[in-house]
């Protein structure tokens, strides 16, 4: 079955080349995210459909953050397409979309369980860019 932009297939094969520590990976790499954040907000765009799922997990690991990216505004029907099962899958999904897309698009696409191609505007209201 696919969901998002990654199968999860594919999934499965990213997460067999993670040599961290599993249990402290999504909590780390949400850190990660939010320094980034800080530093650059419209690198947002390069999670694409991931965003929705890593946005929820900064809310959860990092309630006290007083940042644009833990704004109310979300797109719960794309963050349950692109989700993976887990923390950590969604984390790793996130992460390896970023490191594959070097620019800061808004558009993406995803992939429904019967293998259709669907496009996809990322688009955050609570986002300073």
């Amino acid at each position: 079955m696919s969901s998002g932009y990654y199968s999860d297939e594919d999934i499965d094969q990213f997460a067999s080349q993670v040599t961290a520590n599993l249990s402290t990976y999504p909590k780390k790499m949400t850190q990660a995210a939010v320094s980034l954040l800080h530093q650059r907000p419209s690198s947002y765009l390069r999670f694409g459909v991931y965003w929705w799922g890593l946005k929820s997990l900064i809310k959860k690991f990092f309630p006290n953050e007083n940042s644009w990216f833990c704004g109310p505004y979300e797109d719960s029907v794309m963050e349950a397409r692109a989700d993976h099962g887990s923390e950590f899958r969604n984390v790793l999904a996130a992460w390896v979309y970023f490191e594959n897309h070097p620019l800061e698009d808004p558009k993406s696409q995803w992939e429904d369980s019967a293998g259709v191609i669907h496009p996809y505007s990322l688009y955050d209201a609570d986002s300073p860019v």
